[in-house]
C-alpha cells in the first residue's frame, strides 16, 4: 500500500509477503551455516524414508495377515516420524536463524517524509509469534519503531541483498514487556532493515530511499 500527499512530500510503503520471502531465502543461503543444517535436514528426511523401506522390505520377506500388515505399518509410521518431526524442526529452525535479524520482523512499514525516516515492525520467534507484553491492550503498543531525521543521517548503502544500512543517529523505540504502556529508547548509529516493500507502477523503493536522502541533504 502507499499514500502520496503533495509533491510526493510523505510516502508510506507497506511489507510484500512476496518479496519478503524471496529476500529471506537469499539471505538465508547464503548464511555459513545454512549448508550445514541443510544436510543435517536431508539425511533425517532420509532416514525416515528409510526406516519406512525397511518396513516393507521385512512385510515382503515376511508376510502376515492383515492384522500384521496393519501392526507392521503402524509400527513404521511411529518409527519413522520421529527422524520426520526433528528434520522439519531442523528446517524452521535454519529459515528462522540463518535470515535473523530479519526474519524475526514482521509487518514492516517505511514512512518517509521531508524531514525523517520511520521504520516499523513487530518482532516475532521462529513459530511466527508476536513477542507481546501480558500488560500490552492495543497492538500498537508490541510495536517497534525506528525513527532518524535526514539531517542525522550520514549515509545509506543498499547490498545486493537488499539489506537498506543507515549510518547516523536514529532513535529505536520497543515495548517495556514489563510495565503498561511504557516504551524504552535507544539511539542506533547504525540500523538496516530488507527492502520488502510493494512497488507500483515504476517505482523502484531501493531508488526511492537513496533519493529521500540526496535530495534532502
Amino acid at each position: 500500500m502507499e499514500k502520496n500527499n503533495q509533491e510526493n512530500v510523505s510516502r508510506t510503503f507497506t511489507c510484500s509477503l512476496v518479496k519478503r520471502d524471496d529476500y529471506l531465502k537469499n539471505i538465508m543461503q547464503k548464511h555459513p551455516h545454512w549448508k550445514t543444517r541443510r544436510t543435517v535436514m536431508w539425511f533425517l528426511y532420509a532416514l525416515a524414508i528409510a526406516i519406512m523401506l525397511f518396513f516393507v522390505v521385512l512385510l515382503i520377506l515376511h508376510p502376515t495377515d492383515k492384522m500384521g500388515v496393519f501392526i507392521f505399518l503402524c509400527t513404521a509410521v511411529c518409527f519413522a516420524c520421529i527422524p520426520f518431526f526433528f528434520a522439519c524442526s531442523v528446517k524452521n529452525m535454519a529459515k528462522y536463524k540463518c535470515a535473523l535479524p530479519y526474519s524475526g520482523r514482521t509487518n514492516e512499514t517505511l514512512h518517509l517524509t521531508d524531514k525523517e525516516l520511520v521504520y516499523t515492525y513487530y518482532e516475532v520467534d521462529k513459530t511466527g509469534r508476536v513477542h507481546i507484553s501480558p500488560l500490552a491492550k492495543n497492538k500498537e503498543e508490541h510495536m517497534f519503531e525506528y525513527r532518524i531525521s535526514v539531517e542525522d543521517v550520514r549515509g545509506i548503502s543498499i547490498d545486493d541483498n537488499h539489506i537498506c544500512y543507515i549510518d547516523g543517529k536514529g532513535v529505536l523505540s520497543y515495548p517495556n514487556l514489563y510495565e503498561k504502556n511504557a516504551r524504552e529508547k535507544i539511539v542506533c548509529e547504525k540500523f538496516n532493515f530488507i527492502t520488502d516493500f510493494m512497488e507500483f507502477g515504476n517505482d523502484n523503493i531501493e531508488q526511492i530511499i537513496r533519493n529521500w536522502r540526496i535530495n534532502r541533504s
